[in-house]
């Protein structure tokens, strides 16, 4: 407990560091990283980060210490995840050669720095894992150090990028400021070229015109349909369409099916080629986004990828809501679940025979149920409204209201204990109220008096006026 209370205590004190010292900004701008190529527009399905690249904050000292393995793209900010994506098609790339290259950076709010470090990912290093701590050389290849004093507001360095190098690498550069906890993470994505290897101006991409772009954004349901819808200087030629009709949950997937169209399109040798270009020029479906191109005398102008999906059928509904309640000390207390198939964002109210809200609760569930509890502290005789509303992420609201009847409080019969509290108590003789039913009960004498105390949630057996066999261990007076 002591453990986990200091963890706390360190993550607010992280959180309160960030909230007054994080006001020094900046990020790689050449070769643009990743989170730049976002704010650019090149890099897509980037979540927040493509509005401010110069934000991906985390705390110092990596490789010691820093953003945990897999949210090193990140900085460890959970609104930037979507930069730990992590595949060998997933990000552009931008070409460079080993040997001598200059990484500049551009500051919002440059601020006093500690130094400026630079490592590259081993040369067998998996481009398709998170990167980790162990995807990348442990010592960097390039350190700039500037001990305490304040930067213009952008800076170049001039490095050497080891020559043993080829190929899709990452690079991770990070700026430590000198006066917070903070130091900024910023990773690009490198084609490392050397001079036997291909022409970059002679692939097959730079004689195509790109029309058109198969985000991988959104993961889709059985009978859904993507299609294409092909553009030239009159409008839609609805002849060129390609179509792809969801079969299952993995065709559904959201890196799945983009490869599948991808697939489709190339099969229908309509003047369009979908994919992502490789090392050799060559353009290939990937199970990720992938780019729609055209030959420049096509007259195929633009496509688009129109998705028709289904309406999902889904239900959310209350359980467990007794009939009749009873008044006991002045209060009624309504204790249910409510169960969806999807997510919903749930809400319930008790409304008071006279009409008066007296209660409210709300919660979000997704595909699960979940326990609720409503009370009248001033609980009055007469019929209780639950109105029940479950508003889905897609879909039509579900509203529903259920009515109970609340009878007095019983006073009449004097009992030892509500229902079943102190259950390990109960002997001959003993008697108890219960809620359920609103009547009281009195356990029987010995030998069965023993069934009194055998109950729990999952065994009901001997359960006053409501088990099968209660009768055997009670009277009901």
């Amino acid at each position: 407990m002591l453990k986990k209370n200091i963890n706390r205590l360190l993550i607010t004190f992280w959180a309160l560091c960030f909230a007054q010292l994080s006001f020094s900004h900046g990020y790689i701008s050449a070769p643009q990283s990743r989170s730049y190529k976002c704010n650019l527009g090149q890099n897509i399905g980037c979540g927040p980060v493509q509005y401010e690249p110069q934000s991906v904050e985390g705390p110092d000292g990596f490789p010691d210490a820093g953003p945990a393995d897999a949210n090193i793209a990140s900085a460890g900010l959970p609104q930037f995840s979507q930069l730990n994506e992590q595949t060998k098609s997933r990000w552009i790339k931008t070409k460079i050669k080993p040997g001598s290259n200059q990484f500049s950076w551009r500051f919002t709010a440059n601020h006093v720095t500690k130094n400026w470090n630079y490592y590259l990912t081993k040369p067998d290093w998996n481009p398709n894992k998170p990167l980790t701590r162990a995807s990348f050389d442990i010592e960097p290849f390039c350190s700039i150090q500037v001990h305490g004093l304040k930067p213009p507001k952008e800076v170049t360095h001039h490095c050497i990028v080891p020559a043993d190098r080829s190929g899709y690498h990452v690079i991770l550069g990070t700026w430590d400021v000198a006066d917070t906890p903070a130091t900024f993470y910023q990773v690009i994505d490198v084609d490392i070229i050397k001079d036997n290897d291909d022409n970059s101006d002679k692939s097959l991409v730079s004689n195509l015109n790109k029309v058109g772009t198969i985000n991988a954004t959104v993961d889709l349901n059985p009978g859904d349909i993507i299609q294409t819808r092909v553009f030239n200087a009159d409008g839609e030629n609805i002849g060129l369409s390609d179509k792809l009709t969801i079969n299952s949950s993995h065709e559904g997937d959201s890196k799945m099916w983009p490869y599948l169209l991808a697939e489709i399109i190339n099969a229908s040798d309509q003047g369009l080629i979908a994919g992502v270009q490789d090392s050799k020029g060559n353009i290939t479906p990937v199970y990720d986004t992938n780019f729609i191109y055209t030959k420049p005398d096509s007259g195929i102008e633009d496509v688009e990828i129109q998705i028709t999906e289904l309406p999902v059928i889904t239900q959310a509904k209350l359980v467990g809501l007794e009939l009749e309640y009873q008044i006991e000390d002045g209060k009624v207390k309504l204790d249910f679940m409510a169960k969806t198939s999807a997510k919903y964002s749930i809400t319930v109210k008790l409304v008071n025979p006279n009409g008066k809200e007296v209660d409210y609760q709300s919660i979000t569930i997704n595909n699960d149920h979940a326990s609720l509890s409503l009370t009248d502290n001033n609980a009055i005789e007469g019929q209780y409204n639950v109105i029940f509303v479950a508003k889905p992420e897609h879909g039509n609201l579900i509203q529903k209201t259920y009515t109970v009847d609340v009878s007095k409080e019983n006073t009449n019969i004097q009992y030892d204990f509500i229902f079943p509290e102190n259950l390990s108590s109960y002997s001959a003789n003993t008697r108890v109220f219960h809620n359920k039913t609103g009547k009281v009960y009195e356990c029987r004498p010995f030998p069965y008096s023993g069934y009194c105390k055998q109950w729990s949630k999952s065994s009901i057996q001997f359960e006053p006026g409501v088990g099968s066999d209660w009768k055997i261990a009670w009277f009901e007076l």
